[in-house]
């Protein structure tokens, strides 16, 4: 990615020193594509290949030099370098085991190092560690590095210190605290979303938090909790096991939050409970399998426990940073009150008003309830052989309840009297016979008035499930057990009147429907409004209840006490009793064990799938994949993938031979591959065995093997081998297209193949070009079988192959693919091959269309913008989405998403691409085929990661075509104190550019092929 217009050729190189020092440190490195790479797009190369070519003067030119060494000086700021602040004092070490101090001007030198990539590690009292790597020393350079004072206090302004991401205060390290930032709703940077907010989702307002909520019975309400772990992110920064618990009290929503590792914070604390504003009576009830988790933006829903109202649920660990919080919502909704009005009807001889002594109760006595203004009637019955009347299923209101006196009677109680539900109402109708006087009589002596009673209550409980059948104040039980409570009232003294039981049932322990009993007779009422109404001395009244306890999820290990408490009241006095269910749980016993699966392929001669062994030949690229489980009820602890590599093989760039996967739950697998490139061997064949271990603080280890056997053929006594190249393209003639791999084309289209074969090393003989075009084509020029005879090294010969697409009924309705493979074969090399592909695109019977249209869009994840209009920094993380959209009537099928990545890697490294193959040949991603639906769109994503260091001369951007072109710009690192010097001239300096020249010519007719040169193949052509 080189900017032509604005790198003249003289700015590549400062001297003949730095050209020599890069090249040689490739080489010893083994990654010399690099070199390559960064050289092979400037004009001065392609203008001195060209001049070679025509000349004719690339010969191999035999020299030897050693790399000078260089200067490195590191210098401190404390955090941004514009503020100026120079940090003396700093430890500052390099990977090479060499270390200094910083002086006062925040700078050490490391003098007369060898030049190559480095990192650099920077520690200090009182300030977070700090390492870069692969920093590029090739010449005198100066490093310019920044270092973040530990301060939790924070504050901005001047003097505030800020974590990395620019917020206050910044927690110790190895300290997760969540929630720290101020509160706020708009969502600003640096700021948290309250702990709890709720909405009324049937009326459709808005959030609310610290506040009040309105609703009516029947509403849905939502509440949304927001966790976010604000310490940096760091593995020993991560929340683990994280626990969120909201509970419903009344008409008052509160929420808390913690980890193992972090302190409890409420509602309170961060943004205020919720109250929930409400009729009298109602109550409120959470909706059960309602509570889900989401990533940040709402994003990847799961079902949470329903724990998270009860004990609290786990959302398991949260590492650092705003872009892993998380988002928990449940729904609860309000329900309306059902109450009843009841009462007696007796004729009351003493006229107290009050059913005791003598008084008896009447049968068949009218009773009606109406409104409250008595204008309506709304029910009338008749009290019972007890005298008792009920009017039940009573929603929140004012009622009245009337009794008409009979003649002869006069009323000693109220006749008509208004109420409210809820709670329940219970009002006695006394009268009694009109007395007529015919003659004066003494004064009666009075009545005493009755001494009032008093009640009292105990409580006690049996497990029915397990068969216990005496009653005690505790119970032991498992989840899912039914027990049963025994309230005993008994009235000493006198008389009481208005008695009324109540039992509240805790948490986790559940009524059993109609198992309430009054002495032996099933009761309608609701357990927490037993009306016994009135009880003389004497009186040893049993009720039995039933419930159940919850199952297992609603209980942690170990043992919860589960308090069952009554109470009754009465006009005399109150009292209370409790008995308890004891539930214990035990934790599982837990088993879990590894195992590996090591399998290898050839990627340079297509091998079609991976196993146990493979063959290959030296400068082929192999791949191996190496897979992980776990097996048991619990999940394996501190994974570590480790691969060793045979003697003298090294990884392909990007690839690593240590993994560190952590945690891996029982019943899943982790996949990854390593490739490398097979190392020059003697002549002959050779074994090679690569080992894969997998390691587990609690689950053991495992390890695997995969073969290689590498055949090296010399010739005649040693001479080199030569080396083929192919790459075959396609354009559709009918359409007009350019060549590419891939392209359109309609039944009975033409379409030319174009293929091309280079030969490098040594001459290649008998070399014949065989091709095999797909069925359904057929040929229009050109030949199948092309026979070169011998090719001597850096000869290049093209093939143009012309065929057509057969008509309509050939080919299936919508999207096909059509591949055309190329095999080049030789008597004394190994043989290669490429492929093409044309893409049929039927319309349907019928009359309907396909119509599709590509296009790309390109995101920087690190600072939440849209890529292609900021400029991405090194380390930031783009998102590339693939859009196809099908504006036509009939749905597409088989369609392959295909997208040529390479200018991207050139300055980013692939992080993430779903289910997509990634060509190492070609730098490309391919999805499988998919089906695009009429007017749908389908997409497909992936994500680079931009790299710390650019080529030589780099234009600084990425560009990426699909449908469309995105050009995301990058800015270079932050790198001082480099002066470039013009070249000189003279025969040294010319022989090493026109060496150069041409190696950079030949590796960039590989790239080109997707092809990758070994480092024997290079050194023989430099040779």
């Amino acid at each position: 990615m080189v900017d032509e217009n604005h790198h003249p050729a003289h700015s590549l190189f400062s001297s003949d020193k730095q050209i020599k020092n890069l090249f040689i440190y490739y080489f010893k490195k083994g990654i010399y594509m690099q070199f390559i790479k960064g050289l092979q797009k400037t004009k001065v190369i392609k203008t001195i290949a060209m001049a070679l070519v025509l000349a004719g003067t690339v010969s191999a030119v035999a020299t030897s030099f050693a790399a000078d060494p260089v200067n490195l000086t590191v210098r401190v700021y404390e955090g941004d370098p514009a503020n100026n602040t120079l940090v003396s004092g700093v430890n500052v070490k390099l990977n090479s085991g060499l270390q200094g101090v910083t002086d006062g001007s925040g700078a050490y030198t490391f003098q007369g190092i060898t030049p190559g990539y480095v990192d650099i590690e920077l520690t200090a009292t009182g300030f977070y560690s700090r390492t870069y790597t692969n920093i590029l020393a090739d010449m005198d350079t100066e490093w310019i590095a920044s270092m973040i004072r530990m301060d939790i206090t924070g504050g901005g302004g001047t003097g505030g210190n800020t974590s990395p991401d620019g917020c206050t205060p910044t927690p110790p390290m190895g300290q997760p605290m969540l929630n720290i930032f101020p509160i706020a709703t708009t969502g600003a940077d640096c700021t948290d979303y309250p702990l709890l907010s709720v909405k009324n989702v049937t009326q459709g307002g808005n959030w609310v938090n610290g506040s009040t909520v309105n609703a009516n019975p029947g509403d849905t309400l939502r509440a949304e909790l927001y966790v976010h772990n604000g310490t940096l992110d760091y593995d020993v920064n991560v929340a683990n096991n994280v626990i969120v618990k909201s509970a419903i009290s009344g008409s008052t929503i509160t929420a808390e939050a913690w980890a193992n590792n972090a302190d409890r914070i409420n509602s309170a604390q961060k943004g205020g409970d919720v109250t929930i504003g409400m009729p009298n009576g109602s109550s409120l009830n959470y909706v059960a399998g309602s509570a889900k988790l989401y990533d940040r933006n709402m994003t990847n829903v799961r079902v949470l426990s329903d724990s998270v109202v009860t004990t609290g649920a786990s959302i398991g660990d949260m590492r650092g940073c705003y872009e892993y919080l998380h988002l928990v919502t449940y729904d609860f909704k309000v329900s309306q009150c059902i109450a009843k009005a009841t009462g007696r009807v007796f004729i009351d001889h003493n006229g107290n008003g009050i059913f005791d002594g003598n008084d008896q109760a009447q049968s068949n006595e009218l009773v009606s309830l109406t409104n409250s203004a008595d204008t309506q009637v709304i029910s009338t019955t008749r009290t019972d052989s007890q005298g008792f009347y009920s009017f039940n299923n009573l929603t929140a209101g004012t009622y009245r309840v009337k009794h008409t006196v009979p003649t002869g009677y006069t009323r000693t109680t109220d006749d008509s009297i208004a109420f409210t539900v809820c709670p329940d109402f219970v009002h006695n109708f006394g009268y009694k016979p009109v007395v007529i006087v015919v003659t004066p009589t003494p004064t009666p002596t009075p009545t005493p008035t009755p001494t009032p009673g008093t009640v009292t209550i105990t409580k006690t409980v049996r497990n029915v499930t397990q068969g216990q059948s005496a009653f005690t104040s505790s119970t032991a039980a498992n989840p899912g057990d039914q027990v049963e409570f025994q309230i005993n009232l008994k009235v000493n003294a006198g008389l009481v009147t208005g008695v009324v039981i109540n039992d509240v049932l805790p948490n986790r322990l559940n009524y059993v429907a109609n198992s309430l009993t009054v002495d032996g007779v099933p009761s309608s009422d609701p357990i927490n409004q037993i009306g016994l109404g009135s009880e003389v001395a004497g009186s040893d009244r049993k009720i039995i209840i039933r419930a159940t306890v919850s199952g297992s999820g609603s209980f942690s290990v170990g043992t919860s006490t589960l308090t069952n408490n009554v109470t009754v009241t009465s006009s005399s006095n109150s009292a209370s009793a409790s008995a308890n269910v004891v539930v214990t749980i035990n934790p599982p016993s837990t088993n879990v064990s590894l195992s590996l699966d090591k399998q290898v392929k050839n990627i340079t001669k297509n091998d079609s799938g991976f196993s146990n062994s493979t063959n290959a030949a030296p400068g082929d690229i192999v791949q191996f994949q190496i897979k992980v489980s776990a097996t048991g009820n619990t999940h394996a602890q501190n994974v570590i993938i480790t691969d060793t590599l045979p003697s003298g093989w090294s990884f392909v760039t990007g690839s690593n031979s240590a993994n560190n996967i952590g945690n891996l739950n029982a019943g899943t697998s982790h996949t990854f591959t390593l490739s490398s490139v097979v190392p020059d061997v003697a002549c002959g064949s050779t074994n090679h065995t690569n080992t894969a271990s997998a390691t587990s603080t609690n689950a053991g280890s495992a390890s695997d093997t995969a073969a290689i056997t590498v055949s090296k053929s010399c010739g005649g006594g040693g001479s080199p081998t030569p080396v083929i190249l192919v790459t075959k393209l396609v354009k559709n003639v009918t359409q007009g297209t350019g060549f590419s791999k891939t392209v359109n084309a309609n039944p009975g289209d033409q379409v030319q193949y174009q293929i091309q074969v280079s030969v490098s090393n040594a001459t290649a003989n008998n070399v014949v070009v065989t091709d095999t075009f797909p069925n359904n084509f057929s040929l229009v020029s050109g030949s199948t079988v092309t026979n070169f005879g011998s090719m001597n090294a850096g000869n290049t010969q093209t093939v143009f192959i012309t065929v057509q697409a057969a008509s309509e009924g050939n080919f299936p309705t919508g999207i096909s693919n059509w591949v055309n493979n190329v095999t080049v074969t030789s008597s004394n090399a190994s043989s290669v091959s490429d492929s093409a592909t044309v893409v049929v695109n039927r319309s349907v019977s019928g009359g309907g269309s396909i119509n599709l249209i590509l296009s790309k869009r390109a995101f920087n994840q690190t600072q939440n913008i849209d890529a292609v209009s900021s400029i991405a920094r090194p380390g930031d993380i783009i998102i590339y989405t693939l859009s196809v959209r099908n504006s036509g009537s009939v749905a597409a099928t088989n369609y392959v998403f295909q997208d040529g990545i390479s200018d991207v890697l050139q300055l980013s490294m692939l992080q993430t691409f779903g289910d997509a193959a990634f060509n190492i040949g070609n730098l490309s991603l391919s999805w499988p085929a998919t089906t695009i639906p009429a007017n749908g769109t389908v997409e497909k994503t992936f994500s680079v990661k931009v790299n710390g260091s650019f080529p030589t001369g780099s234009d600084l951007t990425m560009t990426n075509i699909f449908g469309n072109t995105l050009n995301v710009r990058v800015a270079a690192p932050i790198v001082a104190g480099v002066t470039y010097i013009a070249p000189k001239t003279g025969p040294t300096s010319t022989i090493i550019a026109l060496a150069l020249a041409a190696l950079a010519v030949l590796a960039y007719v590989g790239i080109r092929k997707g092809k990758l040169w070994t480092k024997e193949q290079l050194l023989a052509l430099w040779r």
